[in-house]
């Protein structure tokens, strides 16, 4: 699930993508003319399109009202996608690494280029470009400049297992795990968890409303 900038409110659902806008849900049940399998993530892209991401790992581009196959995956699920600043689509595959699209090219990062693991579940750019990587059981990391800086338990988290990121209007970033709770980092050291949430409980999804308030 994720907001435009124009308002619009979009969400990967099981029987395709949907879109929220003037009170008014709309489904776009078909994948190259066919019914759409489940969609697992999404992110905007430029000129109001929205790439969507399959359970089978491929790629659609959603532009004028229907999904088109961009890239035919090969079964590796996909959990998260998310378009850069500079147009790159950085694709988080379950247990075979991070990926980044530039146009049809992929190209794959793994253990083997210096990642703490091959399986990333969450993706974020924060608005220093930084691009941000929550994965499944090696905590938090920050890619800049092809070097990266990583977050879990040692650091102050709550877990290694990362599900949702976002940044705050100020700056800091809510990170929300699998299974315990809500964690704060707060100038990109300073990490805290959050009591309103107990400690056992999973944060799948975050998302900031335009007057600064968290929605969980």
């Amino acid at each position: 699930m994720t907001v435009a900038p124009d308002g619009v409110l979009w969400i990967a659902t099981l029987k395709g993508l949907v879109r929220f806008a003037s009170e008014r849900f709309t489904t776009y049940g078909d994948w190259d003319g066919i019914p759409s399998g489940p969609l697992n993530a999404l992110s905007i892209g430029r000129n109001g399109s929205v790439w969507v991401g399959a359970k089978n790992g491929s790629v659609g581009l959603w532009e004028g009202g229907r999904i088109t196959t961009w890239w035919k995956g090969q079964g590796a699920r996909i959990n998260c996608l998310r378009e850069d600043t500079d147009g790159n689509l950085w694709i988080a595959f379950e247990e075979l690494g991070l990926g980044r699209m530039r146009g049809h090219r992929l190209e794959m990062f793994t253990r083997d280029n210096g990642l703490p693991s091959n399986n990333p579940d969450w993706i974020f750019e924060d608005l220093e470009r930084n691009l941000w990587v929550g994965w499944a059981d090696a905590g938090f990391s920050m890619l800049r400049d092809a070097k990266f800086t990583s977050f879990g338990k040692p650091e102050g988290l709550s877990s290694d297992s990362i599900a949702s990121v976002i940044q705050d209007a100020d700056g800091s970033l809510w990170v929300g795990t699998v299974d315990a709770g809500l964690n704060h980092i707060e100038k990109g050291v300073r990490v805290s968890s959050t009591q309103s949430i107990p400690a056992g409980k999973g944060v799948l999804g975050l998302l900031q409303a335009r007057d600064g308030s968290i929605w969980i």
